[in-house]
């Protein structure tokens, strides 16, 4: 792709517009030949950016490279390439949703990194060149039952409920334009892994119900709000046992960890000889990817979503399906140092190989590419 002239229709309110471009957005923008018109749609402004403190400075950048506007109808469609729409709650307005549905423009792009595992119904139209989907499940979806793929995870959700969502999830499944995108890093400049290890294991997320209990309408209400209600019991487990570990290091917090910048929070993670990454409100989480980032050995519950270039099992880290599995891997690793280490630095090299937020710009425009006739 020589030369490109993309537009991307954003909403600035809060960790997932930042995780967006930093993620995706400004990787892209970076490549050669790459044109980008970031439009800002919402009708929020930057306040909720500022609570974030450590990520202050990616304010000013975003609002020097947006364009505000208060009308997707003055965007003329035709004048781009691609179109790329990048926050799904844009699809809930009726007039948004029809104009993209009426358009004789045939190249719009879907970025849903949305908690849900179902796939909105925009998928099927026309005009929807690609759909790249962060919780891109690696199970085969059934067409009349999720609850055979979430068993553990939906004790009272309804059949009947999503039947649907679950229906043209599942027509999705088995269409090409469907496109797994996980989760990268935030690729700090300056940051160096420490060569010295303070801590035995690390855990660090929210452990406050109300995290967990904050559900969206519509499509996928029951599933995330039973996975978020069985990762917060499970966090609280984990949190026990980690009281239980000589000089572990717990955090009993959102990923903004108080009073502490991210370049901290990053030396701390890989001041630590390894971490526990744990689901959260879904299943792709930032965690997992931190931690190889931070050059420590990851011990993660097994991924339940589809990542091009996983890790290898016992090579980059460890995975768990429950927590016995989890204590005994944390045990192991305490007691074999050398192997932790060696994981970490393999798990580094790997992740900023094949991981970063670039690998993900380049990855992102070779679908693209692959998929426009």
């Amino acid at each position: 792709m020589k030369s490109c002239k993309i537009a991307i229709l954003e909403s600035f309110q809060g960790l997932k517009t930042l995780a967006r471009y930093l993620f995706y957005f400004k990787p892209l923008k970076d490549i050669s030949g790459i044109k980008i018109d970031y439009f800002d749609l919402s009708n929020h402004n930057f306040d909720k950016l500022e609570k974030i403190s450590y990520f202050n400075s990616i304010k000013d950048e975003l609002i020097s490279t947006s364009i505000k506007l208060s009308n997707i109808n003055s965007i003329k469609f035709e004048e781009y390439d691609y179109v790329i729409i990048a926050e799904l709650d844009f699809l809930r307005s009726p007039s948004f949703r029809k104009r993209i549905e009426k358009s004789t423009f045939n190249k719009f792009i879907i970025l849903d990194v949305s908690d849900s595992v179902l796939v909105d119904r925009i998928f099927f139209n026309k005009n929807i060149l690609v759909y790249f989907k962060r919780e891109y499940l690696k199970f085969k979806i059934k067409p009349l039952s999720l609850e055979k793929i979430f068993s553990s995870y939906l004790p009272y959700d309804s059949l009947l409920g999503n039947l649907k969502s679950r229906l043209l999830t599942f027509q999705a499944y088995n269409y090409y334009k469907l496109v797994p995108l996980p989760f990268t890093f935030f690729n700090i400049p300056n940051f160096t892994p420490s060569k010295t290890k303070k801590y035995t294991v690390f855990f660090a997320g929210s452990l406050y119900l109300s995290s967990f209990k904050g559900i969206f309408p519509g499509p996928g209400f029951f599933i995330a709000k039973a996975i978020r209600l069985r990762n917060y019991k499970e966090r609280l487990q984990i949190s026990d046992f980690m009281k239980q570990i000589k000089n572990s290091y717990l955090s009993i917090s959102s990923m903004i960890l108080p009073k502490m910048s991210y370049f901290d929070y990053l030396t701390k993670l890989s001041e630590s000889l390894c971490s526990i990454s744990h689901f959260g409100a879904s299943f792709d989480t930032f965690r997992f990817w931190e931690t190889m980032y931070a050059g420590t050995a990851l011990i993660t519950k097994k991924p339940m979503t589809v990542i091009p270039k996983e890790p290898v099992e016992g090579k980059h880290c460890f995975y768990f399906n429950n927590l016995k599995e989890m204590k005994n891997i944390v045990y192991y690793l305490i007691e074999d140092e050398n192997e932790a280490i060696k994981m970490g630095l393999r798990a580094r090299e790997f992740v900023l190989k094949y991981h970063s937020p670039e690998a993900r710009a380049k990855y992102t425009l070779e679908k693209i590419k692959e998929l426009t006739p």
